[in-house]
């Protein structure tokens, strides 16, 4: 169809050209005024209404293509294939807009011969006959914006009730009322302007398939829905009448339906409704990339409007006519060329699957980071066309590492970003040497990450090894060659291994030790041990970071468990789906091998300290921390009790902001969700763990508290009186919960309760 000639027309411009408009008996009912339609209805209005308002028509609402066929007959007889929704909006449209400025006598004149209507349905009699009657109609009167438009038709002696039946009376009816409440308060004289061919507001494009018979096998045949085209081959259609006026426009329709449709077909694994979508998609896509481009300046000082447009153009996998894409101002000669290179590119055989894996990611998907990771490889292409495997893998490396390094979630850093991304390819040729010799900040880019790449440069230009420690791959634990910075957590963010990889009076970091502890690194961020239930490395950090347990006098900086706001603290969740999940986690642990102290000497983090004790295998070494830890406290709790993590859905503590050793374990980020005390807490682990329970005491039951009051467990004894036991201010206390000194603190505890606690909490206080 893209061969065919269309022209662009107005709803005038078509019945000048043609006696009658009909739709023919194989359409489907008028479907844009069925009730299930008010989302689609109310946007179409809204485009026609903003359209006819505007101030100018220098951006004329386009509506596509019109298919269908002249029927030969004494006068022209125009039966419509394609475009029946939209044709009967706009004869709608121009009734009620008539009738709105009293100007039916003048729609008359234009659309009623031989007292028929110029626009009919065929589908049935009673749409027919509704059409002819709505046409000849003088006298209705216009109701108020709040009332109905369809009672006052539906009360004139000439409508039947029988129409109601009808899909296609029924649905106009229900248009009517949705223009009468768009329209009703708008500005005069939008009839005249719909009727102006000279500077139309409203247009599409008429195709006139004169050399074929509509009978009903082709109506079947094209489309049994009465929609011959999809939203790809309309836009197809509109882009090949563009390619016609360009020089190079031959050369692009002979790619676009040569290799391009085969790489498309290859990606919608040869299903028709997925390579329309594919395809349509990487032209919208590319079309977003431009207006990006043609965007200056941060996001705050762009108005509104050119906001709202490109986050629609960004997300948008539908063709709605040329005010999408601006009278094709975005796909300028730059992006033409660009789109050239990057489906020539796509379709040869240098393109590898990782190349059409992003490519099908990026137009299946709507993520800001997949579609910056493909921009990146736009940019790269663009510029160097024919790139080496090397230059290809420094690329990736260096982009990806940017990339998965920065929250990219909104226009707000895309933008910046994507710029920076431009000034990178245009070194593409020297991207490494470009790194080491540039100043330049790079808006958009986290600057740490940007420091480190720069830093990761320098090393493998003056050592080759190292650029086999920092490649990019497949990462699979206890490989040859393991590819560390492909690592699901690190993502490239290696900087606080180099900096635990300085041998003593060394001004740089050494390969065999950034090797032997990232690989240790690697480990402790796995999978396994950051999801383990037993909670092995967050264990391991509080009993390591406690300084009664080390003997070696070492200061070091230790920021676990992470305080968060107030007086609540994260043992860190083990996501890893996003740079925020790492960085609100375990990079902020993990990150900054080395601190500079006062006295000019560096002091190692407690995750630097960790890494260094790890000697054989992970688990095992973890496991031996744990159990060499004996000092008092809360953190020898937790250490020893993993149950009390498990309790912490949100991975948080809260502190006492007077009792730093008064622990809440919490099930949300605040105290209004249910929480336990520590103490109290491992009462009921250990009790839980025995088989029989301690001599004296028949049941226990632990008491979470929603709110601000202290957690407890109660526990009943054989004579038949039940103890509420809590921890409070740095001590055990108990008191009666039932009989007559419920309330009272119990000056002397139970025995048997004061006996299990010596026994198990040798180091707390028991109140007297």
């Amino acid at each position: 169809m893209s061969n065919q000639a269309g022209t662009t027309l107005t709803f005038m411009d078509l019945f000048a050209r043609k006696d009658l408009v009909q739709i023919p008996v194989l359409q489907r009912d008028y479907a844009q005024g069925r009730e299930t339609e008010s989302s689609v209805r109310d946007e179409f209005l809204t485009s026609l209404r903003d359209s006819l308002c505007a101030d100018d028509a220098e951006h004329p609402l386009d509506l596509d293509f019109i298919y269908g066929n002249t029927e030969e007959t004494d006068s022209p007889v125009f039966s419509v294939l394609d475009g029946q929704q939209r044709l009967t909006t706009l004869f709608l449209l121009h009734w009620y807009l008539a009738l709105r400025e009293g100007k039916l006598e003048s729609f008359r004149k234009i659309f009623l011969e031989n007292n028929k209507s110029k626009f009919t349905y065929k589908t049935r009699v009673s749409a027919t006959e509704f059409f002819d009657a709505l046409v000849r109609e003088d006298a209705i009167l216009l109701p108020e914006a709040q009332e109905k438009l369809s009672e006052s038709i539906k009360n004139r002696q000439w409508f039947f009730s029988l129409w109601l039946h009808d899909p296609t009376v029924k649905g106009c009816l229900i248009m009517l009322d949705a223009m009468h409440a768009k329209f009703s308060g708008g500005p005069q004289g939008l009839y005249e302007r719909l009727l102006c061919t000279k500077s139309p507001r409203i247009r599409f494009q008429f195709l006139d398939l004169e050399k074929f018979s509509l009978s009903d096998e082709l109506y079947i045949k094209m489309n049994g829905r009465g929609k011959i085209l999809s939203d790809f081959e309309n836009f197809k259609a509109s882009w090949s009448l563009y390619l016609k006026k360009l020089p190079e426009g031959s050369e692009l329709e002979a790619r676009m339906d040569g290799a391009w449709t085969d790489l498309f077909w290859d990606l919608s694994k040869k299903d028709t409704t997925a390579f329309n979508a594919l395809y349509l998609r990487f032209f919208l896509l590319m079309a977003f990339y431009r207006a990006c481009e043609m965007t200056h300046g941060n996001v705050q000082k762009i108005n509104k409007n050119k906001q709202d447009f490109l986050r629609k153009l960004r997300g948008s996998h539908h063709y709605s006519s040329k005010k999408i894409i601006l009278d094709f101002k975005l796909f300028d000669q730059k992006n033409r060329r660009r789109i050239k290179a990057v489906l020539d590119y796509c379709s040869s055989e240098k393109s590898d699957s990782k190349v059409k894996e992003l490519l099908k990611s990026v137009l299946t998907g709507e993520n800001y980071v997949t579609e910056v990771r493909f921009y990146a490889f736009i940019c790269f292409i663009e510029t160097l066309q024919t790139p080496t495997d090397a230059q290809f893998r420094r690329w990736y490396r260096v982009t990806d590492n940017l990339i998965y390094n920065q929250t990219i979630d909104d226009l707000a850093i895309f933008l910046p970003f994507s710029r920076s991304l431009r000034k990178l390819s245009e070194n593409a040729n020297d991207l490494y040497g470009y790194l080491v010799r540039t100043d330049e900040s790079m808006p958009g880019f986290t600057q740490e990450q940007w420091r480190e790449e720069k830093r990761k440069c320098r090393l493998i230009l003056s050592e080759a090894r190292w650029e086999t420690l920092l490649r990019h791959g497949t990462w699979e634990n206890g490989a040859p060659e393991p590819a560390y910075e492909s690592h699901p957590y690190l993502m490239g963010q290696v900087g606080f291994v180099l900096d635990m990889s300085y041998p003593a009076g060394q001004d740089a970091p050494d390969p065999d030790l950034f090797q032997q502890n990232i690989t240790k690194v690697c480990a402790l961020l796995s999978p396994s041990i950051l999801a383990s239930n037993e909670f092995l490395l967050q264990r391991a950090l509080l009993a390591l970071g406690d300084d009664r347990s080390r003997k070696d006098g070492h200061s070091f900086k230790n920021d676990y468990p992470l305080r968060q706001s107030g007086e609540k603290y994260s043992f860190c969740k083990p996501n890893s789906s996003s740079y925020r999940d790492r960085e609100e986690n375990w990079l902020r642990v993990a990150r900054s091998g080395k601190q500079k102290q006062q006295n000019g000497h560096e002091r190692p983090t407690l995750f630097a300290l960790l890494v260094e004790k790890i000697k054989g295998e992970t688990q095992d070494a973890l496991l031996q921390i744990i159990h060499d830890y004996k000092e008092p406290g809360w953190r020898r709790l937790m250490v020893e009790h993993p149950e009390t993590f498990s309790y912490c859905t949100k991975f948080l503590i809260g502190k006492e902001y007077t009792d730093k050793e008064q622990i809440h374990l919490l099930t949300k980020t605040n105290y209004r969700g249910y929480h336990a005390e520590l103490r109290t807490y491992v009462v009921k682990i250990l009790l839980e763990q025995k088989k029989i329970l301690p001599a004296g005491i028949v049941s226990y039951s632990y008491q979470s508290i929603y709110g601000d009051d202290l957690p407890s467990i109660d526990i009943s004894l054989e004579n038949g009186i039940t103890y509420c036991l809590k921890y409070f201010k740095s001590q055990f206390v108990s008191f009666i919960k039932s009989g007559e000194k419920e309330g009272d603190w119990e000056k002397d505890m139970p025995k048997t309760i004061r006996n299990f606690l010596q026994t198990h909490f040798p180091d707390e206080r028991i109140v007297d």
